[in-house]
């Protein structure tokens, strides 16, 4: 990738670290191409009132060059749907269930069990969709050096890039699974880190970004059968408490109020 502003890089430097070449009278980063993948083993619990779910899955990358730094990555929110991995321990870089070297590249193989924290979108409550991100990017090496892309032969993809493996899905009596998707991208800022040099230009400081989007929808005949059964058995029994004896004064009432009682409960 050209280098868009020279000024601001240490030439002599990043060349000594193998990070830019120069070709010709231009300059370029040389960028590592991670081949990443993430399969869901499990996805066991949806909690939209506390704003969780739980996800159990494989992550694999594949890539060039003699050190681990494309597996350095961290899972933070993103900017318009936050999603972060709450237990930090789920994922630790230096352990990995698997490594080795596979067809010329290092192969990282991470299983990854944790409680992600999201925001749910309820506007369409009960016949809501939602969509479910675990996101992660490299914060410590910029898109110029380090970059994900689509392991679409390990995942084996569809031609539309989607998945339709609905095993990892089955224990969620509420919600239906519809499609799981893979995109990249970058996060950056135009912070200038206090250096002088950048004062005056357009420096912007990305980093790559890895997101899996798992689209779940709301079984709403199941969410409605199992909320209005008891609230109609409910009325039932009060109901009946209209044909009750005279010399059964007491049950007339005792009944309704603890239907009411208990109605906020069910």
């Amino acid at each position: 990738m050209l280098v868009d502003n020279p000024a601001s890089v240490d030439l002599a430097a990043e060349m000594r670290r193998g990070h830019i070449v120069r070709i010709g009278d231009g300059v370029y980063w040389r960028q590592r191409i991670v081949y990443t993948g993430l399969d869901i083993i499990k996805l066991s619990h949806i909690d939209p009132r506390q704003g969780l779910f739980s996800a159990d899955y494989y992550l694999w990358m594949r890539f060039g060059g003699g050190d681990d730094e494309p597996t350095k990555v961290e899972f933070p929110g993103s900017a318009d749907k936050s999603t972060v991995l709450v237990n930090e321990d789920a994922f630790d870089p230096e352990h990995p269930l698997e490594k080795g070297i596979e067809d010329g590249l290092n192969y990282r193989l991470y299983r990854v069990r944790g409680n992600f924290s999201t925001d749910y979108d309820l506007r369409d409550y009960p016949f809501d969709s939602q969509q479910l991100l675990i996101r992660f990017q490299n914060a410590q090496q910029r898109r110029e050096l380090i970059t994900y892309v689509i392991d679409r032969a390990g995942l084996k993809l569809a031609e539309d890039g989607a998945t339709q493996d609905t095993q990892p899905y089955r224990d969620l009596q509420l919600w239906r699974f519809e499609r799981l998707r893979y995109f990249v991208d970058s996060v950056g800022s135009p912070s200038t880190l206090g250096k002088p040099q950048n004062f005056a230009t357009p420096v912007r400081i990305e980093h790559a970004v890895f997101t899996t989007a798992i689209v779940m929808h709301r079984k709403f005949l199941v969410f409605i059968v199992k909320t209005l059964t008891p609230v109609l058995l409910l009325v039932m029994v009060v109901f009946s408490t209209l044909f009750f004896p005279p010399s059964l004064l007491k049950e007339p009432v005792t009944l309704p109020v603890t239907a009411i009682w208990r109605a906020p409960r069910c």
